[in-house]
């Protein structure tokens, strides 16, 4: 089973994101490339904290004995979403995403217990930095690359104003 180590999301910080998303859409389609993407539905929206990927029985039930100690221990902290951006890069947008700004500060311990529960549970290291995001759109695996760029320069020339919660 391919598995993942997230937190949902507070109803209000969801409601502010479907309607980036909104008005992303809106944008999009008027300028007739909103079809080259997958809107992520809002019950899969989540900020991962760390990707395991397929998980044994036994590897999951050390994880959730670990995550339980880390989340107990871990304080409460506020995160803003904020800009919208894509991986790798808006020239060539796969994955577009929010970022978020707030207490990061408080996110970083919490992630990193979690990143060395994984290893202790046999999972390979990550070796990408951690970098929390919001995924809120795929592109379409037909999706034509001047569309997906057309999308990336709106971006890039749009304004992107921190949102609340």
């Amino acid at each position: 089973m391919r598995t993942f180590v997230a937190i949902d999301l507070p109803a209000p910080t969801q409601e502010a994101v479907l309607e980036k998303q909104r008005r992303l859409r809106q944008l999009l389609e008027a300028q007739q490339v909103a079809g080259a993407l997958r809107w992520t539905p809002a019950a899969n929206l989540h900020l991962t904290l760390r990707f395991l990927g397929e998980t044994s029985a036994a590897q999951r039930r050390q994880m959730a004995e670990a995550l339980a100690a880390a989340a107990g221990s871990a304080p409460a902290f506020h995160l803003a979403v904020q800009a919208v951006g894509a991986f790798p890069n808006l020239r060539r947008p796969t994955i577009f995403w929010l970022d978020f700004g707030g207490e990061l500060a408080a996110l970083t311990p919490l992630q990193a217990r979690i990143e060395q529960a994984a290893q202790q549970a046999s999972f390979a290291a990550e070796v990408r930095p951690f970098a929390p995001h919001l995924t809120i759109a795929r592109a379409q695996k037909q999706a034509d690359p001047r569309h997906l760029a057309r999308i990336g320069d709106l971006l890039r020339h749009s304004s992107s104003e921190p949102s609340a919660p």
